[in-house]
């Protein structure tokens, strides 16, 4: 039946992957249609708040599985999900800076700290770690 349906295993994993990208993309779009009402950690926090909460576990776990999937199998059906989504996501959050800070250095610093930062801080901790 999935072979009728996809026409193969990898057929399979695209659509599981183009379901996944449309909630995102659902998310990121609203995002953009607020734009200049957040600034940049409010965003950050939005998109982590939103891809943390119960209800998205399962699509998070999907998510993970295609980005690194398509980091080391970059022609198999994962192909660019790394990059489109990580490009769909620095846009959102370049979107929430000032215009002139954007493409600087420091604007550009600043996305990844905010990223870095707020993973950092949901991430869990090992039994037993302080």
């Amino acid at each position: 039946m999935l072979l009728f349906l996809f026409g193969s295993k990898d057929g399979l994993v695209r659509a599981l992957l183009a379901r996944a990208r449309a909630d995102e993309l659902e998310l990121l779009d609203r995002l953009r249609s607020t734009e200049g009402d957040r600034d940049l950690p409010t965003v950050a926090a939005t998109v982590w708040e939103w891809l943390t909460a119960p209800p998205h576990r399962a699509l998070l776990r999907l998510w993970t599985e295609g980005y690194f999937r398509s980091l080391v199998e970059p022609d198999g059906p994962w192909a660019d999900f790394a990059g489109a989504t990580v490009e769909d996501w620095l846009s959102v959050l370049a979107a929430a800076q000032p215009p002139g800070a954007r493409d600087t250095a420091a604007g550009i610093a600043e996305r990844a700290h905010t990223h870095a930062r707020r993973a950092a801080r949901r991430a869990p901790r090992p039994a037993g770690h302080r």
